[in-house]
């Protein structure tokens, strides 16, 4: 007898979606396929401390990883990539000058949340922006 295929439709990557740990160490990751080229930021965590996950996460490790965009490249920054969401996070923890070394062996927690990728189409008032 055949199982039915249900294609997977969750998100791939990190289960974890609010957890506590250690940041042993953050790394660009280069890659290139078809002509273009990117960097991802890996964080390393240690000393794992799970508080929300998709699934059960047993393990005292976790790796996340976002795709990096310098700021600007992407229209003006704030605009449409993941990175600058988190940019903007830590910018409200470290101050303008952030230096992301600083959290380096650091404990801290960590909250994946909404956030806005875009700007809106429209002021406050439903005026179209330009």
């Amino acid at each position: 007898m055949t199982q039915e295929f249900v294609p997977e439709v969750r998100a791939p990557g990190n289960p974890l979606i609010h957890f506590k740990g250690v940041l042993k160490e953050y790394k660009p990751i280069a890659g290139a396929a078809g002509g273009r080229q990117w960097t991802n930021i890996e964080f390393n965590f240690t000393d794992v401390d799970v508080l929300e996950s998709l699934e059960p996460y047993l393990f005292p490790i976790a790796t996340l990883t976002v795709k990096y965009t310098k700021p600007g490249d992407k229209g003006k920054p704030g605009q449409g990539n993941k990175w600058e969401v988190l940019a903007a996070s830590l910018r409200k923890l470290l101050g303008n000058d952030a230096d992301i070394r600083k959290l380096v062996g650091k404990a801290q927690e960590w909250h994946l949340l909404p956030g806005i990728l875009r700007l809106p189409l429209t002021d406050e008032d439903g005026t179209p922006k330009m």
